[in-house]
């Protein structure tokens, strides 16, 4: 039998022997790391679920608000509303107009922010699920925005924070 030359029996068994040692140097550094886990955990417990989980829920930002607008969106309202399973037309006349009535009625929003809340931005405007913008309040109170005649509803923004403990 002819070996070929870049085979060598010294050459295979060293590369064996580094992986070896690799790998058993990585599995004491794992469970090293996992004894010192559970030491902190107290008496050597497993960790519960929820050690990395803050258990604070969402936050209150209150110093941006979602301001949702009277009228549907477009994708409930009647005349645009896609049928099941489809997806909305942007290119029909009937959902151009509605997006242009509902760009009508959040500058409308706009204007009434620069008479009543001068200090108050709209950052984001939504139409396709919610009628609404996003607006940062700069100090504004959060009632005078929900009084405007065009506003549903006005709300606090709220972040939310990964849980990490079902990863």
């Amino acid at each position: 039998m002819i070996t070929p030359r870049w085979f060598s029996p010294n050459r295979f068994s060293s590369a064996l022997r580094i992986a070896t040692a690799g790998a058993l140097v990585f599995a004491a550094a794992a469970m090293c790391s996992f004894a010192l886990s559970a030491g902190k955990g107290g008496g050597g417990s497993a960790p519960s679920g929820s050690t990395d989980n803050f258990n604070q829920g969402p936050s209150v930002d209150t110093s941006s608000a979602i301001v949702i607008l009277k009228g549907d969106p477009l994708s409930t309202a009647s005349s645009t509303k896609p049928p099941h399973g489809k997806k909305i037309d942007f290119n029909s006349n009937a959902v151009k107009s509605y997006r242009a009535q509902l760009s009508a009625e959040r500058n409308n929003f706009k204007q009434w922010l620069q008479t009543y809340a001068t200090k108050a931005k709209i950052t984001s405007q939504y139409d396709i699920s919610l009628n609404a913008v996003a607006v940062q309040l700069n100090g504004t109170s959060l009632d005078l925005i929900a009084s405007a005649p065009m506003v549903q509803q006005a709300q606090y923004n709220a972040l939310y924070h990964p849980d990490l403990s079902q990863s």
